[in-house]
């Protein structure tokens, strides 16, 4: 893994929530309804699926250490604060978005992804072109070899 490679998928889950912030939050606060939890982001398959993989996940079921470090943040934050939990081949990683913010995320003008959200636990969600471009870039990044 590369510095590169990490700043690649993290940069990718960035754009993802900033182009579906909308559709992302309905999402969570649905499913909040019922119990709560944080938006699981996956990215794990994308290289080869070329999608990414959205679920709504209770906190009850984290590991431990995941749970605590949520709890922690939510400590410091307040209602406003979405949680998601970006999970690539590298890192698992806890994202903090303000819906109070969302009328100032616009995405970038170049990125245009045709993607339909639904409100299911699990829903699976295409990628913008431009952001498979970045996963050719990744493909092209090779591992340093070990000598």
């Amino acid at each position: 893994m590369t510095e590169q490679q990490v700043e690649l998928y993290r940069g990718t889950a960035i754009r993802f929530i900033e182009n579906n912030a909308q559709d992302l939050v309905r999402i969570y606060l649905e499913n909040r309804k019922n119990e709560e939890g944080l938006l699981g982001i996956n990215l794990a398959d994308i290289e080869t699926t070329k999608n990414i993989e959205v679920a709504y996940i209770p906190l009850h079921i984290l590991p431990e250490e995941l749970l605590k470090s949520v709890n922690e943040r939510k400590e410091v934050n307040n209602e406003n604060i979405i949680y998601f939990l970006l999970i690539t081949p590298f890192e698992e990683k806890i994202i903090e978005l303000d819906i109070r913010t969302l009328n100032a995320i616009k995405p970038p003008p170049t990125l245009q992804p045709e993607v339909s959200l639904s409100s299911s636990s699990l829903t699976t969600l295409p990628e913008g072109k431009e952001d498979l471009e970045n996963l050719d870039e990744l493909n092209k990044l090779e591992e340093p070899k070990e000598e």
